[in-house]
């Protein structure tokens, strides 16, 4: 859980922080000028999994500021979603990361079914004690243990 909360914690981070991140191993970044900021004080990440998040999630050239692409961004929320999942036992309400990440939940949705996801409608009696106006436990996520991938067919062309 605190990992998933370490996670959440670097993806809310805003891109101006991202430019100025230290490696607390030092790999890169200058702790001494005054555009550093250190992961450890400004987000409460301890220094070994704020190393690990910045080696993963941002990418360096050179002498540039670190940056966080589409693809490391994608990467990011795709470490989300199955922590979360591996946490509620490979079922999960969308609208609860949605609120987290700042997304819609047609949106997660497509990240869900990149990592082999199938949704699924609550029923309403199942639904508990929730607003039935809210999008909250609409729809479950559902990631089906072990992965069965789509078996791909050669058919053979017809000739005209």
């Amino acid at each position: 859980m605190s990992y998933l909360r370490h996670l959440l914690a670097f993806y809310n981070l805003p891109r101006h922080v991202i430019k100025s991140i230290v490696d607390p191993l030092g790999s890169h970044g200058d702790r001494g000028t005054s555009k550093a900021i250190d992961l450890t004080s400004y987000a409460n990440i301890p220094d070994t999994v704020a190393a690990k998040l910045i080696k993963l999630f941002t990418d360096v050239n050179g002498n540039e500021p670190r940056v966080q692409t589409t693809e490391k961004k994608n990467l990011l929320i795709s470490y989300i979603l199955v922590l979360g999942l591996m946490i509620d036992d490979y079922r999960a309400d969308p609208y609860d990361l949605a609120v987290e990440l700042r997304m819609s939940i047609s949106d997660l949705k497509r990240h869900y079914m990149e990592i082999g996801c199938k949704f699924k409608a609550v029923k309403e009696a199942d639904r508990g004690a929730v607003d039935l106006r809210s999008a909250q436990r609409l729809y479950e996520a559902v990631l089906p243990v072990p992965l069965q991938f789509p078996t791909l067919r050669n058919t053979p062309k017809r000739k005209r």
